[in-house]
């Protein structure tokens, strides 16, 4: 009994072990930004079918879609080799006129994502610096 006792403990002290020395060994991976937002009108209701771009200023690349009433929203996540410093262009805009309640006017929304705002993301032998940003829209007629 004593033996098996002594096993047990053993084995438990050899997994904390392996634990911390794996954590510790984290390399640094691809750093991610996760950019969402709502998009509302001036009385709270959630606005679909309105066409989104997302715009990082800095690679020139653009991100089109369309809201949806399934996901009050939008919610994008972006991938960058390492943590850099981005400007985000957003802008909604009504193309289908009347059909969603109105014609609601385009809008447009700028955000900075500085190296401070990364955090660490933990991915089991990777760590990722990651950036949120919530921006949220209230549309008018």
């Amino acid at each position: 009994m004593e033996v098996h006792y002594r096993l047990k403990v053993l084995s438990i002290v050899l997994v904390l072990l392996l634990s911390f020395s794996l954590s510790s060994c984290k390399e640094e991976g691809y750093a991610i930004i996760n950019l969402h937002g709502t998009i509302k009108d001036n009385q709270d209701n959630n606005i679909d079918s309105l066409m989104i771009t997302i715009h990082n200023t800095k690679t020139n690349t653009q991100d089109i879609f369309r809201s949806s009433a399934t996901f009050n929203g939008f919610d994008r996540t972006y991938t960058l080799k390492n943590a850099e410093e981005c400007i985000y262009a957003i802008k909604i805009e009504d193309i289908d006129g009347e059909k969603n309640g109105g014609f609601f006017q385009t809008q447009t929304k700028t955000v900075e994502i500085f190296i401070s705002d990364y955090t660490k993301r933990n991915d089991l032998l990777v760590v990722h610096p990651y950036a949120n940003k919530q921006i949220d829209f209230i549309m008018l007629k």
